[in-house]
């Protein structure tokens, strides 16, 4: 990983990390998935977490960039949307063209309940984002 982030960060990009089989699992003493921009878990019953269905989440230290995929995986919805949900003369607007990837209320309730068990550690080299999107 240390040559991929370094490369990214030499490019200015963002590195999306898959750690849906590897949800738990530790580099060099953080938890992965915590070391690039975004991480990405699945749910699914063959990933090594699964809530018993479909879905996962996504997870940051930035609080802007879960923000930006919540609006996404709900149908585009951003700061349009909930400005003219204020105002309905503005109509349905929305930011972008978006998806409908949301996990199910008791599927994300399960996966939270499995995540307080995943272990943990003290400060940001080992602590899991409190920024998440499910």
């Amino acid at each position: 990983m240390d040559p991929l982030l370094a490369l990214a960060r030499g490019r200015g990009l963002a590195v999306v990390e898959d750690a849906c089989q590897a949800i738990g699992g530790r580099y060099k003493g953080r938890s992965v998935g915590t070391l690039g921009h975004l991480g990405c878990y699945g749910f699914i019953r063959n990933k090594a977490m699964a809530c018993g269905g479909e879905g996962g989440a996504v997870a940051s230290f930035d609080e802007a960039a879960v923000r930006r995929v919540i609006d996404l995986a709900n149908h585009g919805r951003g700061e349009r949307y909930h400005r003219a949900h204020a105002n309905p003369d503005l109509g349905m607007a929305r930011d972008a063209v978006g998806f409908n990837y949301r996990q199910s209320e008791i599927l994300s309730a399960i996966a939270r309940v499995q995540l307080r068990h995943l272990p943990g550690g003290s400060g940001r080299g080992g602590a899991w984002p409190t920024n998440t999107a499910t």
